[in-house]
């Protein structure tokens, strides 16, 4: 999200919006590292996710993916997996301006045409999770 400040000739963008405090944070440029996400989680409670998929990250498999955030952006590919109650994606190329609230689709099949779920995104990590 683009950033009006008055008397700046250089774009700014919002980098992050910290709610309790009212802090806005900026940032130059928009291909700024902090505006670049490496993956999100998501709360599998809020998820509807396809059983048969489900069962098989329960079981501690991942799942290369295809996932969609904005409709008007084209699609990512990644890798899904599930820890304590979350599922988690890493992309495999950095995505910009990921948001808490966009919603996450995930699809899989040989023309990346079967969707498997979708939600809300909980968070966004900038590094790799730890896995």
């Amino acid at each position: 999200q683009r950033a009006k400040i008055r008397s700046v000739s250089k774009r700014y963008f919002v980098s992050k919006k910290a709610l309790e405090s009212g802090n806005i944070y900026v940032v130059p440029g928009e291909n700024h590292s902090s505006l670049m996400s490496r993956g999100v989680s998501v709360q599998l409670d809020s998820f509807t996710l396809d059983d048969l998929f489900l069962r098989k990250l329960e079981m501690g498999q991942k799942l290369k993916v295809r996932y969609k955030i904005r409709y008007r952006l084209d699609d990512g590919s990644g890798e899904v997996w599930l820890r304590d109650g979350l599922l988690n994606v890493d992309f495999d190329e950095p995505e910009r301006a990921v948001a808490p609230e966009q919603t996450l689709a995930l699809y899989i099949g040989e023309n990346w045409d079967f969707c498997i779920g979708g939600g809300p995104i909980s968070t966004t990590y900038k590094t790799g999770h730890d896995q």
